[in-house]
């Protein structure tokens, strides 16, 4: 899983305590299998209604980071079926899989190296041999 965008949300209050967490153990054990509309409730009760906008038309996959931890739920949406059967969706929990990384979109040397240069100079104004306690 590299090179992956992370969809972080909010999270809805009080989600832990919850039945989410009990079901959110036991994907972390082993991948389960539930309904799309089941994902739907799921999601809401996470993160809250804006997760609903991310559920893909057909099949697809999306990767959400959890409030407050490093994990990732990752949920395998199947195609379609027909109108009142279930469409299925795996989900799995892996834990440790977040890691967050921020990109520059410039440098910063010609922002900050000026700058930075002044502060360094001011700081060693004098000298060692000017310092009465230097040993």
């Amino acid at each position: 899983m590299t090179d992956t965008n992370v969809i972080c949300l909010m999270p809805a209050r009080s989600w832990l305590h919850q039945p989410t967490s009990a079901l959110l153990d036991a994907m972390a054990r082993k991948p389960v299998e539930i309904t799309r509309s089941e994902t739907r409730g799921f999601l809401r009760m996470i993160f809250g209604p804006p997760a609903l906008c991310y559920e893909p038309v057909g099949k697809g996959q999306r990767v959400f980071r959890l409030p407050n931890t490093n994990d990732a739920l990752v949920l395998d949406y199947a195609e379609r079926t027909a109108r009142f059967k279930p469409s299925w969706v795996t989900a799995r929990v892996y834990c440790g899989a977040v890691q967050v990384m921020f990109q520059p979109r410039e440098r910063l040397d010609p922002f900050v190296g000026g700058w930075l240069q002044r502060v360094l100079r001011l700081l060693r104004i004098g000298g060692r041999e000017d310092l009465p306690n230097a040993a």
